[in-house]
């Protein structure tokens, strides 16, 4: 450790060192931005946000190794080679941006894997581009201490994966921050690793970069990675906002009540004028409420168990009493959702009045339960009455039948038979009626018979 301190406060620029640092923190910022964007965005556009991811990356490291090699002053001559550097460059760009791809907020594995893959690409990087190092002497290297900056950049590395998650800003800026760590001490290990022994008889290779010379190409590639990468999100950002906007206003203009709540215990985070006006009350008395303030007492032992579950969906399965602010109820039928809302998951929340068309269901079937029992009075006293109607029709047609055979003059017998016929008549109507009377008052049940 404090050979690394002393490599780093005898043998590099100090005011170096914290530019190459805050480009390094810049990079992994923009890096780790864009890798969530990459994670937001469709199947088609994710890859794109990848690669620039890696571009970043790749690009904040490199430009860290150099703006660092610069700051190192070894006081011999030192140039370096334009192939390596470039190569170099190549290098960290692909192998960062595979990294990225590999790994994935989801899978811990994956994770392991794209923090492994990372610290390759910083390691790879900054071997050939110690391979582009040229100084007038010899280079020696401690092989502890450059498998303790490998092992220490892998660590970091694959902690930083683990960390990001989208979202949240706290752990994005953490996952930033380790890599930033993971870049900076693999590096600064490794020259602290490197001893030069001066030897002027080194020949220095042509077309090599002179400090000054390397100095101008970092700038330049650092600025552009930087302007880029600024651009390029806030571009994003702006896009971003603006879509936001939009549905903050769809949220607020929605004729239907709606409101967000917590998971853990349903407090009321935001809330629409609809829902507000629709249980009597202002949006800022609203939004100081819970879900347990609008319904009713009886529903808290099944509002209970929705919370005691971690539910993160509702379908609106059954109907919900609520309370409104005067004490009058609402019959309401819930959707619900969970969002992303600022970083963290809250329950999205739609409530569909169903109290007047309840009411006019209850109302009708009441009103069909009356006609149905009118019905069937009338039907039960016309059965009743059966017998009452059919005793005295049944002694008209016995008297006629006794007065057609009792020697009566002709044009008497035809009279009674007058008589006998309309009866006859009267009681097959009687009978119809009465039998339908009875079927409509369940007294019979009708069998198809051939």
């Amino acid at each position: 450790m404090l050979r690394v301190v002393a490599c780093i406060t005898e043998s590099h620029d100090l005011r170096l060192v914290v530019v190459a640092a805050v480009i390094c923190l810049t990079a992994t910022l923009a890096a780790v931005r864009l890798y969530e964007r990459a994670n937001e965005a469709s199947r088609n556009g994710r890859v794109g946000w990848l690669l620039l991811s890696g571009l970043a990356a790749g690009t904040g490291i490199w430009s860290t190794h150099f703006i660092a090699m610069l700051a190192y002053e070894p006081a011999i001559p030192v140039a370096y080679d334009l192939s390596g550097t470039v190569t170099s460059l190549i290098i960290g760009v692909t192998v960062t941006a595979i990294a990225f791809i590999v790994s994935a907020p989801s899978s811990r594995l994956r994770q392991i894997a794209g923090g492994a893959v990372f610290a390759a690409g910083i390691g790879s990087m900054h071997w050939r581009g110690m391979q582009a190092f040229h100084p007038q002497g010899r280079l020696h290297y401690d092989p502890v201490m450059v498998g303790a900056s490998l092992v220490l950049g892998l660590a970091l590395a694959i902690l930083a994966m683990i960390v990001f998650r989208p979202k949240h800003r706290s752990r994005q800026l953490a996952a930033a921050g380790l890599l930033t760590l993971a870049i900076c001490s693999l590096h600064f290990i490794a020259m602290a690793a490197a001893t030069i022994t001066p030897d002027p008889t080194v020949a220095m290779p042509d077309a090599l970069l002179d400090r000054s010379q390397m100095a101008i190409g970092v700038a330049m590639l650092a600025a552009t990675l930087l302007v880029g990468a600024g651009a390029l999100l806030a571009q994003d950002l702006r896009g971003r906002r603006a879509s936001a906007q939009q549905m903050r206003l769809l949220f607020a203009a929605n004729p239907v009540p709606m409101w967000l709540m917590e998971l853990d215990d349903l407090k009321i985070i935001s809330a629409n004028e609809s829902a507000a006006r629709a249980y009597g009350y202002s949006v800022e008395e609203f939004e100081r409420l819970s879900a347990f303030d609008l319904i009713h007492p009886g529903e808290h032992e099944a509002l209970n168990a929705f919370v005691a579950a971690r539910e993160t969906a509702y379908d609106g399965e059954r109907y919900w009493r609520h309370v409104r602010a005067d004490g009058g109820e609402l019959l309401m039928q819930p959707i619900a959702q969970s969002v992303d809302w600022g970083g963290r998951k809250v329950l999205l929340s739609a409530f569909f009045d169903v109290t007047v068309r309840e009411h006019a269901a209850e109302a009708l079937l009441r009103a069909k339960d009356a006609a149905e029992a009118a019905s069937r009075a009338k039907s039960e006293f016309l059965a009743n009455m059966s017998h009452e109607i059919r005793t005295p029709l049944n002694g008209v047609l016995g008297v006629a039948s006794a007065l057609q055979h009792s020697g009566l003059e002709p044009a008497q017998k035809e009279m009674v038979s007058i008589i006998q016929s309309s009866a006859t008549v009267l009681q097959r109507m009687l009978t119809d009626v009465l039998d339908t009377a009875r079927i409509e008052s369940e007294g019979f049940c009708i069998a198809e018979a051939p």
